[in-house]
């Protein structure tokens, strides 16, 4: 089989996952706060790490997370400040910081259950550490522009990061509980298709 068509096959089928994933986030966004009406649950950010840790090509986990916000946000609507959007857009590159260590640490080992553990352990610390990096940058960025009713004192900071704690509950819930459903399905998935496939499926590298 020549490079040009296994790249064509390549590219059709990231095309078909990011093109899934984008359904998923878009549905899920407007699922959450439209009919379950839970303010900052959603499987944006989740999707964001997954898109990172599976493509190969990075411009697919780059375009995931933007793609998923820019079709949401025509329903939802925009920001009320430029900053704050921003903010929000820059944070959803982040999974691309996590892209190395998740293809190291995010293996399919058959029959190892302590690496599994620390497969799913690193995944968990991922999604904390996205979930506060979130809550801090973006309510940074509110109190910032000063267009809120925060006084842009020490305290008025203070004001807003307690005030947003209840956000804050859900965005850390959303990102545990989507993140460990993703990746366990793709794991699911994936040890169920290895154990099939002939050829092997090629495992995910740290490349």
């Amino acid at each position: 089989m020549s490079k040009t068509i296994i790249h064509k096959d390549l590219f059709s089928k990231e095309f078909a996952v990011f093109a899934l994933l984008v359904s998923l986030g878009v549905g899920g966004r407007l699922f959450f706060k439209y009919t379950l009406e839970i303010p900052n649950f959603t499987p944006v950010a989740s999707l964001a790490l997954f898109g990172g840790y599976y493509f190969r090509n990075r411009l697919w986990a780059v375009l995931l997370p933007l793609t998923i916000m820019a079709i949401s946000n025509l329903v939802i609507g925009g920001y009320n400040s430029l900053v704050v959007m921003l903010t929000v857009y820059s944070f959803l590159l982040l999974p691309i910081v996590f892209r190395g260590y998740l293809r190291t640490t995010f293996r399919f080992k058959k029959g190892a259950f302590k690496k599994a553990a620390v497969s799913f352990g690193g995944l968990v610390g991922c999604s904390m550490a996205m979930s506060l990096l979130f809550f801090l940058t973006t309510n940074f960025a509110v109190w910032a522009v000063g267009t809120s009713h925060y006084p842009m004192t020490s305290s008025g900071l203070w004001a807003c990061y307690a005030n947003a704690v209840p956000f804050f509950r859900a965005t850390l819930a959303s990102n545990l509980i989507f993140s460990l459903g993703i990746f366990g399905s793709y794991a699911l998935t994936y040890s169920l298709a290895r154990e099939t496939a002939n050829p092997p499926l090629r495992e995910i590298t740290s490349s």
